[in-house]
């Protein structure tokens, strides 16, 4: 069999065979453990500053993703490095 990952076999994992394979690389390391959090960062190389609230995309190497309002159903994936980042709005609230 062979060893690539392919969406369809991804899909035929279960959960707990999913965890070990995912990779973290494309996380913004600022951003893991604020997902379901709203946040203010201030860019790195602007220093200007937005409001989002922190997601993760699925699949095998999933990234944050910034998402301007809670209901939203599309957003960018978010920066790589912030200069800050604030908690805004705590998860659940």
């Amino acid at each position: 069999m062979e060893n690539t990952m392919t969406w369809e076999r991804w899909q035929r994992l279960s959960e707990s065979e999913r965890a070990p394979l995912r990779s973290t690389g494309l996380l913004t390391p600022q951003l893991i453990g604020l997902e379901g959090f709203r946040v203010e960062v201030t860019c790195a190389d602007t220093g200007s500053k937005r409001r989002f609230w922190v997601q993760r995309s699925s699949g095998w190497t999933p990234c944050h993703i910034e998402m301007k309002l809670r209901t939203s159903r599309h957003g960018m994936s978010a920066d790589r490095r912030y200069a800050a980042v604030r908690i805004i709005t705590r998860k659940g609230f």
